[in-house]
């Protein structure tokens, strides 16, 4: 899927990144999409794996619970809170990904 304004998925991510402080409000929708993981506030490059993937975690939980309680997301066929919030913590964790792949990612978990 393309990081586009007409999906209600990018969008979704867009607002919920904002929300969390994790991208400055300032910062264009466009230049969000191909932004990478080390650009979001919770990414700290200096931490050891564990520290990564605790972070990961944290922001996973935030972000699954702004899905399915503020924008009153439901789960597609074949997700959950665990299992939703194992897939984000996976695109979230690695540093080159980007937050389209993380759109992507929500777009398979979540019907808006």
């Amino acid at each position: 899927m393309a990081w586009t304004d007409t999906s209600d998925t990018c969008v979704t991510v867009f607002g919920t990144l904002i929300r969390l402080e994790q991208i400055d409000e300032q910062t264009a929708f466009a230049a969000t999409g191909p932004m990478q993981m080390k650009d979001l506030q919770f990414y700290n490059t200096l931490a050891t794996d564990g520290i990564d993937n605790a972070a990961a975690l944290a922001l996973a939980l935030l972000i699954d619970q702004m899905m399915s309680n503020g924008y009153v997301a439901t789960y597609k066929a074949g997700f959950d809170s665990g299992n939703a919030t194992a897939a984000l913590t996976a695109i979230l964790k690695v540093e080159t990904n980007t937050v389209e792949n993380l759109s992507d990612t929500a777009d398979t978990i979540y019907s808006f």
